[in-house]
């Protein structure tokens, strides 16, 4: 009773996450298709690991999907529980670090190395160059896209983090203990922030300080003057989206 309730469940919550076939969740996964198959149509029971894999995929909280497969005593729902805001704050922090990565268009960014060199000390397999190997061909797309003149949408860099932060996640399911993923959460906690302090330290200037000073031919500019210019650039790529989105 319990299987079937929970294969119908994560049918209805895949469909419901925007994935249209089991071969769209596995694809994101890493999981199986045809253990998806089973796993819907009542055939299988899943173990733990597999459903925390699932519940990180469709936004899920592990206390519900767990009291689909068993009843659960006091102590596991406490070790879900604990185990579940781990495994969340995992993926949100997996998540943005990807998306960084993403959005700069280096491919030896300061961020993506260190991220592999943590990944190099993992005793597991191939995750170091599975992962860059992944990067890489997203990085290439997102290129692809923007020399073809299309934006790309902050949905497909949504999209992109959150798969691969689940495929990091699916490999310290399977290779790991629950214990090794607060391990992992500690060795990533900031290596984001150096993103933007050493990677790109130009990329945001506060007009307010005083210690920065515009000039055109030698002539200083006014802040006044130094908004309009952004303005005018902005407007300016605005139109030249929207030219080009029309010729398209």
């Amino acid at each position: 009773m319990n299987e079937i309730r929970l294969g119908a469940f994560l049918k209805q919550k895949r469909l419901e996450s925007g994935f249209k076939t089991q071969k769209e969740l596995a694809d994101f996964t890493l999981l199986v298709q045809g253990h998806i198959s089973r796993i819907e149509s009542s055939d299988t029971s899943p173990n733990d690991g597999t459903l925390m894999i699932l519940a990180m995929a469709l936004d899920l909280n592990y206390r519900d999907l767990f009291e689909k497969t068993r009843t659960l005593s006091e102590v596991e729902i406490i070790h879900f529980q604990e185990q579940e805001k781990i495994d969340k704050e995992l993926i949100e922090l997996l998540k943005r670090i990807f998306r960084l990565i993403y959005e700069n268009d280096d491919n030896d960014s300061v961020l993506k190395s260190k991220l592999l060199s943590i990944f190099k000390t993992e005793r597991i397999g191939n995750i170091q160059s599975n992962v860059k190997n992944r990067i890489e061909r997203v990085q290439n797309r997102v290129k692809q896209t923007q020399l073809e003149g299309h934006l790309v949408f902050d949905t497909t860099y949504d999209y992109y983090s959150k798969r691969e932060a689940v495929m990091v996640f699916y490999h310290y399911v399977r290779y790991f203990s629950d214990n090794h993923r607060k391990s992992l959460l500690d060795k990533l906690d900031g290596i984001e922030e150096h993103e933007t302090m050493e990677s790109k330290p130009d990329q945001v200037i506060d007009l307010a300080n005083d210690s920065f000073q515009f000039s055109i031919h030698g002539q200083l500019l006014s802040e006044k003057e130094v908004y309009a210019i952004i303005e005018h650039y902005s407007t300016t790529k605005r139109v030249e989206v929207m030219f080009k989105s029309v010729q398209d």
